[in-house]
């Protein structure tokens, strides 16, 4: 899979990113094999991959299997708290060349701020982690995502599963990931929770969360994240603002809801900008000014509420 004319696979497709177990911190009788409370020799396994697959192709990048790292066994589930530790303490941090983990907002709970998503807090947490080891990685999460429908006793609807789509997104350009991996693009099916962005083969729908997929790669693939607006900027601790430049199309992007993203009430927001066009989750656009509610002081005045807007600023 390294693409060299040699000995490659049919088509000789190019793979440079290896990734060893799928939530490696569960134990052996959860996932065959699981090697959650077997961290040392998960590092060693590590040990071994690492040198053969850097001699077979010096480009490709190992990544540390995508752990949980929620619903512990402390807590009634399967996953072992200490893996992460385990397999550092062990001497794993010089095998892996990406820390990859998972993220679902059942857990948000567990790391939020108030009612926020708990995205970022969760990265910045093993981030710290492996801060602890003296170590400097690349992040990555290959699985995210959330449902439309009520499937397991949590309740969702396809605009909730929408909302979720730009959030968790937004939060993960906050939080420096490399990227982040919607799991998955259709309804896994067999009772599965509906995470989909489309329904299920053969009988495929767009769901409302596609749209808004197709939304936040329209307002933001050319932006880079500045920052996150502080609670005295925005008047309300649960109005949550993330702020974007756009060097290609020259404009700032600022995207904004108020937690929790299920939530049906809204607040309002000003944002010290004297016009703006507005684009709510499924790109539908309207143009604020800051005449509009009567005041030229230079600032717009938003109804934010728990489904995510892109405010578009031109320079």
């Amino acid at each position: 899979y390294d693409g060299d004319g040699l000995a490659d696979a049919p088509g000789s497709p190019v793979v440079r990113h290896w990734e060893y177990f799928n939530e490696p911190d569960a134990p052996f009788d959860h996932y065959a094999p699981g090697w959650g409370d077997r961290g040392a020799e998960y590092a060693q396994m590590l040990k071994t991959v690492y040198p053969a697959v850097k001699k077979a192709d010096p480009a490709a990048q190992v990544l540390f299997g995508g752990i949980a790292h929620d619903w512990f066994q402390e807590d009634g589930g399967p996953f072992v708290y200490s893996f992460l530790d385990d397999v550092l303490a062990a001497g794993g941090g010089a095998y892996f060349d990406v820390m990859n983990f998972h993220y679902y907002p059942v857990f948000s709970h567990v790391w939020a701020t108030g009612d926020g998503v708990g995205l970022i807090e969760k990265t910045e947490y093993i981030r710290d982690r492996l801060r602890n080891f003296g170590l400097e990685k690349p992040f990555v999460i290959t699985e995210a995502g959330w449902h439309s429908d009520g499937t397991g006793g949590l309740a969702s609807t396809p605009e909730i599963q929408a909302r979720y789509v730009a959030a968790l997104f937004v939060q993960s350009m906050a939080a420096d990931l490399d990227s982040m991996i919607w799991w998955m693009l259709y309804d896994p099916g067999s009772n599965a929770l509906a995470n989909g962005l489309v329904t299920e083969a053969p009988d495929i729908e767009i769901k409302p969360s596609f749209t808004a997929y197709r939304t936040i790669v329209d307002q933001l693939r050319f932006a880079h994240y500045e920052r996150a607006l502080a609670a005295q900027e925005t008047g309300n601790p649960d109005v949550e603002v993330h702020q974007f430049r756009d060097n290609v199309l020259r404009r700032t992007v600022y995207v904004t809801w108020l937690n929790p993203v299920e939530t049906g009430e809204t607040a309002t927001l000003l944002l010290p900008v004297p016009a703006a066009t507005v684009r709510d989750l499924y790109g539908n656009a309207h143009f604020v000014h800051s005449s509009d509610d009567g005041l030229l002081d230079g600032k717009i005045t938003l109804q934010v509420g728990g489904r995510p807007l892109y405010v578009e600023v031109n320079w």
